[in-house]
């Protein structure tokens, strides 16, 4: 290992990935906090996977590198397809405006 590289570990409790369908974003002058969550249709509610905080760099960096990672996902496997329902729900539920 160079280093450049670092160890990452991973807690055992962890390790299981969690599907999030909703992301609510806050933000003040020192920081953004994301609210990862999951609809629960059956039980009409929605609950909090995790909240993550980050400084505003942090942030830029993180969807920078967001950004990347789709437009390699879509160059391995085509155009992520979004209707103008999609971006609309996601303005409404997610809590960040989509580009149109």
């Amino acid at each position: 290992m160079n280093q450049d590289q670092m160890n990452v570990n991973i807690d055992q409790d962890k390790i299981d990935a969690k599907f999030c369908d909703q992301v609510l974003t806050n933000f003040g002058p020192f920081g953004l906090t994301f609210d990862f969550m999951q609809i629960l249709p059956q039980m009409k509610t929605t609950r909090v996977l995790s909240r993550i905080a980050m400084s505003p760099q942090h942030a830029k960096v993180f969807s920078e590198i967001l950004a990347n990672q789709i437009k390699q996902y879509e160059s391995n496997f085509g155009e992520i397809k979004l209707t103008t329902k999609m971006k609309d729900e996601a303005e409404r539920q997610i809590g960040f405006k989509a580009e149109k």
